[in-house]
């Protein structure tokens, strides 16, 4: 009986790419939070300045009408 050939692993074609640990994956959750956050609170503020009763809206001389 013929002795069978040792199983060799084979190397795979590509490399594994991008891996988070759960450190990771949470550091970009927070860092993506921490933006939208910040994006809301301006949005809001602006929407609150623009709404307000005592807002006068100005236009620039150099614009073209």
């Amino acid at each position: 009986m013929p002795t069978p050939a040792p199983i060799v692993a084979v190397p795979s074609a590509r490399p594994a790419g991008w891996r988070l640990t759960d450190r990771g994956v949470a550091v970009v959750i927070v860092t993506g939070l921490m933006i939208m956050v910040a994006a809301l609170t301006v949005v809001g503020l602006t929407a609150l300045r623009v709404t307000s009763d005592g807002y006068q809206a100005t236009v620039s001389q150099t614009l073209p009408l």
